[in-house]
């Protein structure tokens, strides 16, 4: 499915190509400092993580749920971090804030960004975020039949 008003703020927070990577870094940061404040909760799971690592982990982690958006495939990937998460003792609840806090670091860093861009970002990434909610109380993916 096609998105043009996310697709374009992705790639201007993202960049394309060899300056991807470091081109979205303050908008990660953005991210976590929106999310630790938003809950001690958060905070305290994230105590003992490596920050450095997880900003790469988390750039990865949001290409694997624009993919996901995209294409309507769900990847190995996707599935492994859901699998991942749910033994990870995250209450399903901040998922919700995780998209709250994601939304709005990208409307804070995007310069073109208005409400209906804040909108298609949510659009984009809820079917990924609610697959991780289905699978974070069941015992294999919901996407795998009865």
């Amino acid at each position: 499915m096609r998105d043009d008003v996310f697709e374009a703020s992705y790639q201007r927070l993202f960049g394309t190509g060899i300056q991807a990577a470091s081109s979205s870094d303050a908008l990660i940061q953005d991210f976590y400092r929106r999310f630790f404040a938003a809950s001690p909760e958060v905070a305290r799971a994230f105590r003992d993580t490596d920050m450095a690592r997880q900003v790469s982990v988390l750039r990865s982690s949001l290409h694997d749920l624009v993919n996901f958006h995209l294409t309507g495939i769900l990847g190995h990937r996707l599935r492994h971090m859901a699998e991942r998460h749910r033994h990870m003792d995250f209450p399903v609840e901040l998922y919700d804030l995780w998209l709250d806090c994601i939304v709005e670091a990208a409307a804070a860093r995007d310069p073109e960004a208005d409400a209906f861009t804040s909108y298609h970002w949510r659009l984009a990434l809820l079917p990924g975020v609610t697959y991780m909610k289905l699978w974070h109380d069941s015992e294999r993916s919901p996407l795998d039949g009865p």
